[in-house]
Formats: C-alpha cells, structure tokens, sequence
C-alpha cells in the first residue's frame, strides 16, 4: 500500500486482493507434501473425500484458513473501534484488559491439568469469562460520576494488566511440567482448531462485529470529541458502553481459542486510516478486511519454515518491523 490516500473502495478492492492471496497461500503451503494441483483437487473433491489430500485440506487446512481469517478480522476491527474510543491511534484492544484476563485463567486451567480432567473446551471456556470479567472491571473502575472517560478507561486498562500480568508470571513459574502447554497457548496459534471450535469462535466474533458495525459511524464522530459527538445527536456514554461490550466479547473469543495475536489490533486501522479521504465511517469495516488478509498471510509465512513458527511470533516480527518504520517515516515527515 502507498502513502496517497486511495479512498473506501480503493482500499477494499487492494484488501479483498491481499485476503485472496493470503487465503490461497495459507491453502496451498503447509507440511503434507500436498502440490498446488492436488491440494486444488481436493478442494473440489468435498469434505467427504477418502484421500489423503481431501482429509489435509478439509480438515486442517481450511480450519487453520478459516480461524486466521475471523481471528485476523476480529482483532483489526476491535483495534480500530478501540482507536477511535480512546481517541488514540496507537491503542490496542488487549489494552482494555481482555488479553491479561484471558490469558490468566486459560494459564490456570492448563497448569491445573482441566483439558485432562473436562476435556479440551475447559481452557478456551475459562478463558473467555476471564476476559470477559477483566473487561467488566476496567468498565467498573473506569466508570464515575461524570460518565465514562477515556482517560480512566486507559488507565484502568494498564493498571490492570500489569496486575494480572504479574499473577500471569507466578502461574507460568509454578506450571512446573505443564510450563509447555502454557507457552504454546501463550504464544498465539491458529492451527489445530476443530470445525466445532471455528464455530464457537465466530459465534461471539459475529456478535461482537455487528455491535461494532452497527455503531461505526458514531464512532467515528467520537473521534472529534464527545461535545462534538453529542451535539451532533450521538448517545456518547450508550456508544461507549456498546463498544466496550463488543471489543469484550469478540476480542474475549479470538483470545480464548487463539491466545495472544499482538500487532494485528494496532497496526490494521493504522494503516488504514491515513489512506481514507474524509469516509471515515469505513475505517471499521476496511480494518476488519485488512486485519483478515494479515493475519491469512503472516499464518502462511510461518508455514513456509521447515518448522512451522507460532504465529504470534511472526506477528511480533513483522508487526514490530512495520510499526518502527512508521514511526520513522511519520518523524522524517
């Protein structure tokens, strides 16, 4: 993408361009020793095919696709929803405590051996009413007599993150043989999903995107000020409430089945927003797009290595990458 702004459909024809490589990539690479054509051919063969080729594309390859491509989608249009509550361009929806909440309580879960013990959904479960409660108290403590205020909601946010990121560590120390488990999961991964877990990961994704969705103009007049917002009919502290919810619930998901994805969240709507001519309101929606096609094509990079990379590794390089460049660029301008 070039520095010019480019406009709403520009941008969603270059993004729907990138998800098509970066989905015909994610399909086409990977162990098996699967060639393009036969991999093709077991597309069209079904999901009920008896090859060897069918079983690979079907059953690991198309979920891996699939979750990359909800979880990448999830995180860029909460990051930018994220972005223009806080009015602050370099907020990330791991700030409003999801990440530290989620990621302590699936810790707890594998290092207490639950996925022996209930099964496989007990981490993912735990992990999501962590999330969920660690939102509720940014919201509780953020909230005081005069509304809900950005700067409190940051603040909150942080405070409570080094908190849990604290408690975090301690579990990690004392995981002991589980310590594996826990790092995998830590680490970010989109492979070895189920159909059954895609669905339970899109189910609160949906949700969440069309509380989003549905409040992305009013969001985007939040970014002038809340006076500005208000005066121009916006129910501020309603719009606030309905976002955190939403970024709740579908960043809660992506983190409870995925673990932690960093960068996607930031750098999506970051590099959306300087190429929009005054269409704002396509800031969420062009972000969840691109957020989508990043995130397919990071989880096809890490595929290409002889040992398959954690995809929240790749993440962290190439986002890590990206982000000091901009800010290099936005320092020699």
């Amino acid at each position: 993408m070039g520095g010019a702004p480019l406009g709403a459909r520009a941008l969603a024809r270059r993004g729907l361009l990138a998800l098509g490589l970066g989905a015909g990539l994610s399909l086409l690479v990977g162990r098996g020793g699967l060639g393009a054509a036969e991999a093709l051919g077991a597309l069209l063969e079904g999901p009920w095919g008896e090859g060897r080729a069918a079983l690979i594309v079907w059953w690991v390859r198309l979920p891996q696709l699939l979750t990359a491509a909800v979880v990448g989608a999830t995180l860029g249009l909460s990051g930018a929803a994220t972005q223009s509550l806080l009015r602050n361009q370099l907020a990330d929806p791991y700030l409003l405590g999801v990440s530290a909440g989620g990621g302590l309580c699936a810790a707890l879960a594998i290092s207490a051996g639950l996925d022996e013990r209930l099964g496989p959904w007990a981490p993912p479960a735990l992990s999501f009413c962590g999330a969920l409660a660690a939102s509720a108290a940014v919201y509780g403590w953020a909230r005081g007599g005069r509304g809900l205020g950005a700067e409190a909601l940051l603040l909150s946010g942080v405070a409570l993150n080094l908190a849990l990121s604290a408690a975090l560590t301690l579990v990690i120390s004392l995981s002991g043989e589980r310590l594996g488990g826990v790092w995998r999961w830590l680490l970010g991964r989109v492979d070895g999903l189920s159909w059954a877990e895609v669905g339970a990961l899109s189910l609160p994704a949906a949700v969440g995107a069309a509380l989003l969705l549905r409040a992305r103009r009013d969001l985007w007049l939040l970014e002038a000020g809340e006076e500005v917002a208000w005066t121009l009919g916006v129910e501020v502290e309603r719009v606030k409430r309905v976002t955190l919810l939403a970024v709740a619930l579908s960043v809660g998901a992506a983190v409870a089945f995925c673990g932690v994805i960093g960068f996607v969240g930031l750098l999506a709507p970051h590099a959306v927003r300087p190429r929009l001519r005054g269409e704002g309101a396509w800031l969420l929606p062009l972000s969840a797009l691109w957020g989508a096609a990043g995130l397919c094509a990071c989880d096809a990079l890490g595929r290409l290595t002889p040992s398959p990379l954690p995809i929240g590794a790749v993440t962290g390089l190439l986002g890590g990458a990206a982000l000091l460049a901009a800010l290099r660029r936005g320092a020699r301008a």
